[in-house]
């Protein structure tokens, strides 16, 4: 049952009263019942920095909007 698991997630077994139910301990950058779903890094939003341009607007006082455009 290792092809369970899936992006080299490692499966495991818990055997309880209501059965056997299969796991996966997922790699980073997934997660998911079967690590089949992908997580970016969270400065990988901003890793190409031609994918996104930053629009700050100033205002009187502190006031600040700031808004990230994306050119995708």
């Amino acid at each position: 049952e290792m092809a369970f698991c899936l992006n080299e997630g490692e499966c495991f077994i818990i055997e309880t009263v209501a059965g056997v139910h299969r796991h996966c301990r997922c790699k980073e950058g997934y997660r998911g019942l079967r690590c089949d779903q992908f997580v970016p890094k969270t400065d990988s939003i901003l890793s190409d920095p031609s994918m996104y341009f930053c629009y700050c607007m100033f205002t009187l006082g502190e006031n600040m909007r700031e808004s990230i455009l994306s050119w995708a």
